[in-house]
């Protein structure tokens, strides 16, 4: 049987949190990311006491199995930190791990005190050592902060291999543990990563994740779709099945917007697309559409769980740059569960993942195979936003679906002084706006042909809508002045 792993972390009360060092921040929850931009977290749901022990109770992970053959789910698994720690009258606080065995650290050691950190006597042990007290910037407050260091061995003395040599784990006073590795799956086995569900997060390619305390930001709907009239937005999206491909470059022109109370935003939308099915470029269309998105009152993600928590999604990145998709500023993702019957899919475990910018909604999106909808994806490829366009910009035809076009023609084109429709239609509206999404002119209830005056306008590039009253049919139609 193996011997106790003991982690031994001071937990203390509020009174004496403020002299003491401790893994948690009473009542508090705390957010961590890794180097490889893994978002975590640490929340404690309840606190019994027993006997002279306190026993705190964390949040709980769904677990995959470890054995690649038995894709098991446990619902009921440990956080990335534990199920619980147990925190004795000394100080000494004790996390069983996923292996029935105890992480050891102590607190309230001094400058160069060393103790058994995990002793698995069969085969290896590790020793922790306080290497240094100092102060760090924690979210952007000054705190006295502890540093322990993890020292691998095996039957022939000091193992410098081991992947985790010479890891930290950094404690503060203010705000609990500011650094530390996955304490719930430790000593990571090498069949670590048969549990894709979760523990992709915590090592990665063979590699031990650090986690850092970090102020996440969670946003709003309204934050990450913060359109304006005249920005333009173009995405690739594919799909195949069996005998089928299908790619299809469309293009999202933002004409007007609007608000609707304090939290609603509605947006008219001139929407191109062109469809390639198995190599052939199919006739581009055109449409208008009109949409509508939340605000605060609808978060990016229940901020009531943590990243990783039973019911949640479990792939979270967060302060992620990739320039290659021209996101220079923090974005969010998140991978969804890859779960059937409660079972879990090891052999395929990426599920879906999309991605989000502020200001730039979702940026992509794709998932895997599957036997129904086979394998596809979305992803922005062009944007223009706020006047600052990044991408490869892809011209899309001009032409529009619209039966409209049949019965509506524009001359002449430049315009100088007014700007003649021709039409056939009954009963049907002008709109004309700027690039940048502002009504200019209205003209409504008209029966055939009329007239624009813009006489008033500057040179320059404008959008004329038309929509049919009977219909409900509209189209967009680009028009330049040049007086």
């Amino acid at each position: 049987m193996k011997t106790l792993l003991t982690f031994v972390i001071g937990l203390f009360s509020v009174h004496c949190f403020s002299q003491q060092y401790g893994l948690f921040q009473p009542n508090t929850v705390h957010y961590f990311t890794s180097q490889s931009h893994h978002l975590k977290g640490i929340r404690i749901d309840s606190v019994k006491n027993s006997g002279n022990e306190v026993h705190y109770y964390l949040h709980r992970t769904p677990r995959g199995s470890w054995n690649f053959s038995m894709p098991t789910l446990d619902t009921n698994g440990g956080s990335w930190v534990g199920k619980k720690v147990i925190e004795m009258p000394d100080g000494i606080t004790l996390i069983p791990n996923l292996w029935g065995d105890t992480v050891t650290i102590q607190t309230q050691a001094n400058l160069n005190d060393s103790w058994k950190f995990y002793d698995d006597t069969s085969h290896y042990y590790y020793q922790a050592t306080v290497t240094g007290v100092d102060t760090a910037t924690i979210l952007g407050m000054l705190d006295s902060v502890k540093i322990i260091t993890i020292n691998a061995y095996n039957a022939f003395g000091l193992n410098t291999a081991d992947s985790i040599h010479g890891k930290r784990i950094i404690i503060s006073k203010h705000h609990g543990v500011y650094q530390t590795f996955a304490l719930y799956s430790f000593p990571f086995p090498s069949v670590y990563n048969n549990d894709y569900y979760m523990n992709m997060t915590e090592k990665e390619n063979g590699k031990i994740q650090i986690f850092k305390q970090t102020s996440w930001f969670n946003p709003t709907s309204f934050q990450l779709y913060d359109r304006n009239a005249g920005e333009e937005y173009q995405y690739q999206s594919y799909s195949s099945s069996i005998g089928s491909q299908v790619s299809i470059n469309a293009s999202y022109t933002f004409l007007t917007r609007t608000a609707s109370g304090n939290d609603t935003l509605h947006f008219t939308i001139l929407v191109k697309r062109q469809e390639r099915k198995n190599g052939v470029f199919q006739p581009a269309y055109s449409f208008n559409t009109t949409s509508k998105i939340v605000n605060d009152t609808v978060r990016w993600f229940d901020a009531s769980l943590m990243p990783d928590e039973t019911g949640n999604s479990f792939f979270y990145r967060y302060d992620y740059y990739n320039t290659s998709k021209c996101i220079t500023s923090p974005f969010w993702s998140y991978r969804s569960n890859y779960i059937s019957y409660g079972v879990l899919n090891n052999f395929e475990p990426c599920g879906k993942t999309y991605d989000f910018k502020i200001g730039l909604g979702e940026v992509e999106y794709s998932q895997c195979f599957d036997p129904t909808l086979g394998s596809g994806g979305t992803m922005l490829t062009y944007h223009n936003k706020n006047g600052v366009s990044c991408g490869p910009y892809v011209i899309l035809s001009t032409d529009d679906h619209s039966s409209l076009k049949d019965y509506i023609d524009l001359f002449p084109i430049p315009a100088k002084n007014e700007l003649q429709v021709v039409s056939s239609l009954e009963n049907y509206n002008l709109s004309l706006y700027s690039t940048s999404g502002s009504l200019i002119k209205q003209i409504t209830d008209i029966n055939g042909n009329t007239y624009i005056d813009v006489r008033d306008l500057s040179d320059g590039i404008y959008l004329l809508k038309i929509t049919s009253n009977k219909t409900r049919e509209s189209m967009i139609k680009k028009i330049v002045i040049e007086h």
